[in-house]
């Protein structure tokens, strides 16, 4: 895990204020400090796991949230379909 406080916004400075870059086992993240440890354990690698597959039906979402618990208390993370995950 690895902690840049360089205040910015993202981009070459490293992560937004208040978030930390960690690595999971399976991918590279940046989350808050309250939760890095937990993902650099690999408890949220099952976000990126199989296909990320989009209904293929109008209007009905992009892809499917997932609830979970953490710590820090409950939690819903998304797939993001294009290189990501929304947490």
């Amino acid at each position: 895990m690895t902690r840049r406080d360089s205040g910015g916004a993202g981009g070459k400075g490293g992560p937004p204020a208040g978030y930390v870059e960690v690595r999971s086992p399976l991918a590279a993240w940046i989350a808050r400090p309250e939760v890095a440890e937990e993902i650099s354990a690999g408890r949220l690698d099952f976000l990126l796991v199989g296909p990320g597959v989009r209904e293929t039906r109008s209007g009905v979402g992009r892809a499917p949230l997932a609830r979970f618990t953490l710590k820090s208390g409950d939690a819903v993370g998304k797939r993001s379909l294009h290189g990501g995950v929304l947490g």
